[in-house]
């Protein structure tokens, strides 16, 4: 790690909502595949407290990555519900300068793990630009096959790019 610590992962708390206002800010300005607008306290508020009511419900799962009291990363699996309700979709990002250190693909694991046995998921999906190589080949290498892609679905930096959608079986 840059700094030498430890990285723990855990499911956020109240008390974190600076970290993870700091951190989706910071992705916002690095104009990441994840966003590209600010958000403000009470929207991260808003965002910990469906947190917490997918979980308690058992539809959703959400893990965020420290090191000390820095947050490094973060990731969640929800449940599509109804007729889908045994597929999950996963999101995860990681800062900038922690990329590169293992954090994406130990936090992607984890998902896996408590989307499997805390949520009874069978079937993870994902989408991913198609100009993000680093994130489809640790994908792939942790199983996920690519099914489809929707053309020009995605306008990332005033360019239309295809969204590559993959899944991982989890039977």
């Amino acid at each position: 790690m840059p700094d030498g610590g430890r990285i723990i992962f855990k499911v956020p708390k109240n008390k974190d909502v600076n970290g993870l206002l700091e951190f989706i800010n910071r992705l916002a300005d690095e104009d990441t595949f994840i966003t590209t607008k600010h958000k403000t306290k009470k929207e991260e508020i808003e965002y910990l407290n469906k947190i917490f009511q997918a979980i308690k419900e058992k539809k959703g799962i959400t893990i965020t990555a420290f090191t000390k009291n820095l947050v490094v990363g973060n990731g969640e699996v929800n449940k599509l519900g109804e007729r889908r309700e045994h597929v999950g979709h996963l999101g995860i990002s990681v800062r900038q300068d922690f990329r590169n250190k293992g954090i994406g693909q130990a936090l992607m694991k984890e998902l896996i793990r408590l989307a499997k046995e805390f949520l009874g998921i069978k079937l993870v999906t994902l989408d991913v630009f198609s100009n993000n190589p680093r994130a489809i080949r640790l994908y792939s290498k942790l199983g996920f096959k690519q099914c489809g892609c929707i053309p020009k679905a995605i306008n990332y930096k005033n360019h239309l790019l295809d969204n590559l959608i993959m899944y991982l079986n989890l039977k």
